[in-house]
């Protein structure tokens, strides 16, 4: 008997979802950012495993911005991107797509329930470091200003410029995570997810096409029939 293969992506980005998009009360990637500009990183993460990511603003629908975040890791490439109130940081719209699989629509209330980046996190271990830094990274070197705890060695916190787009980010390092600024622009940014997005299977139905029930995430009551 010839079982229908299932491709399980587009559910495993729910959780890539949850790690790299900022939650609603982290939007400060998009306040005062332009259509076009962007930013790319250098991560590493635990057991040295690498990816590079590229954050942009890439449109507008009236007062409301699309902030776009691409990531790759070897074979691996997940497209993310939300329709954002860049004075509230409320998402309107959400939407994940892991070539060559076609995007997908993510309710809001799952985006209502992500959480912050790494690079976003504010420090929470002790009294809070600020200090004036110049740091070199493959993008240049840049003056900025050094947010770590006082719980923190200071190799550790967050490294940000105002010359930087998207945020300003320019270095993090948060215990094993690191991310390092390699390049930037003003303009060029474009999106990547130009299909329209299929709506985001119930869990009933993702069980119905053979997707086993451990790989099926948590999605909230409201969204099922």
């Amino acid at each position: 008997m010839m079982t229908r293969r299932v491709s399980i992506l587009p559910f495993l980005l729910i959780f890539i979802f949850w790690i790299f998009v900022p939650s609603a009360s982290a939007m400060e990637p998009i306040k005062g950012a332009k259509v076009g500009e962007w930013a790319e990183y250098q991560v590493s993460g635990v057991g040295g495993e690498t990816s590079t990511m590229r954050r942009s603003v890439v449109g507008k629908e009236g007062n409301l911005v699309w902030f776009e975040t691409k990531t790759v890791q070897g074979n691996q490439i997940t497209i993310m991107k939300i329709l954002l109130d860049p004075d509230t940081g409320k998402a309107r719209r959400a939407i994940v797509k892991n070539p060559p699989e076609r995007a997908m629509e993510i309710p809001l209330n799952m985006v209502e329930r992500t959480t912050e980046t790494p690079s976003q996190r504010t420090p929470t271990k002790g009294k809070a470091i600020v200090t004036q830094e110049t740091i070199t990274t493959p993008a240049g070197t840049f003056k900025c200003t050094h947010v770590r705890d006082s719980g923190s060695p200071a190799t550790d916190g967050v490294w940000s410029s105002e010359k930087v787009p998207v945020g300003g980010l320019v270095k993090s390092k948060i215990e094993s995570h690191t991310m390092v600024l390699t390049a930037f622009g003003s303009s060029g940014a474009k999106t990547e997810i130009t299909e329209t997005p299929r709506k985001m299977p119930t869990v009933k139905e993702m069980i119905k096409e053979g997707i086993k029930e451990e790989f099926v995430p948590s999605v909230p009551e409201e969204e099922e029939d």
